[in-house]
């Protein structure tokens, strides 16, 4: 993985620059169910542009046109992708009160642009930020449902995160906001739940 600079939590307020976004998406899909209703598995296309334009207003600008520290001059940024996100899940009954399930499933976040940027050099493009997530686990019922048993485990991989970070200008010390490709990573875990309904029995 990439190393990961501090993250900015607020856009700052010098910034006085408009930009547009356009987005063309054309996605297409199929999906599937056999069996007794407990599987299904589905895929969607999605062919995505995004176009990115900036109008430096900052009043500072228009006075040195062409500063370092200014947007004028940033040439329109284009980001596209072409995905494929499938999708599959099934529940198995084991007995009665008892079922299984599982599911695999693939997402996507679009390329995108830094726009808090303050500079002309710090309007830079990120790649897709892809994802895999898989799910399975048990539930049940027992003691004529005054029981529930549920136990789920969970995986999910991440490849292209995208992050918001900052960038420090080692000879000025501005601080220029950045959205950037911080690698991948994994997170896996379970949860275990149980429910139980107090039974009260009369006493002769």
């Amino acid at each position: 993985t990439k190393p990961a600079l501090p993250l900015v939590h607020s856009r700052p307020m010098a910034s006085e620059d408009a930009g547009e976004s356009r987005n063309t998406r054309r996605p297409s899909s199929s999906c599937a169910t056999y069996g007794p209703s407990t599987r299904t598995a589905g895929v969607r296309f999605t062919d995505e542009t995004k176009r990115f334009a900036v109008a430096e207003r900052r009043a500072a600008c228009a006075v040195t046109p062409g500063a370092a520290d200014c947007l004028d001059g940033v040439q329109p940024v284009t980001v596209g992708t072409q995905q494929w996100t499938p999708r599959a899940a099934a529940t198995f009954g084991v007995t009665d009160g008892v079922q299984l399930f599982a599911s695999a499933a693939r997402g996507y976040r679009a390329g995108a642009w830094n726009g808090e940027a303050l500079r002309r050099d710090a309007v830079l493009a990120t790649g897709p930020e892809t994802a895999w997530t898989y799910q399975a686990g048990v539930t049940s019922d027992w003691l004529d449902g005054r029981l529930r048993l549920n136990l789920t485990g969970f995986l999910v991989e991440v490849d292209g995160l995208q992050a918001p970070m900052a960038l420090v200008d080692p000879q000025s010390g501005v601080v220029t906001a950045v959205t950037g490709d911080a690698g991948g990573y994994r997170n896996s875990g379970a949860e275990l739940s149980l429910t139980a309904e107090e039974i009260h029995k009369a006493l002769d």
